[in-house]
């Protein structure tokens, strides 16, 4: 799975302020220094920019960036 140029990384990076040298594939949303607000505002602008649905319980779920990139990846994959 790649990660550069994902919308989850391209985002952190250009709107949360995330340093790319801390974005690593198993890095929390704690880890990355978004607090639960930060998450909210995030998982609602992700939804945007990737015209994917993201429930609050499938991106609690998706506690990672690699789960988070998953999960959008295979929402892509299944739609019609």
């Amino acid at each position: 799975m790649r990660l550069e140029n994902h919308e989850v990384v391209t985002l952190l990076i250009a709107e949360f302020d995330v340093l790319p040298a801390a974005i690593r594939a198993e890095a929390t949303w704690e880890e990355l220094g978004l607090d639960s607000l930060a998450q909210v505002e995030f998982r609602e602008r992700l939804c945007e920019v990737s015209r994917t649905e993201i429930t609050e319980d499938e991106f609690a779920d998706s506690a990672t960036v690699t789960g988070l990139v998953g999960l959008i990846d295979r929402k892509r994959a299944a739609a019609p």
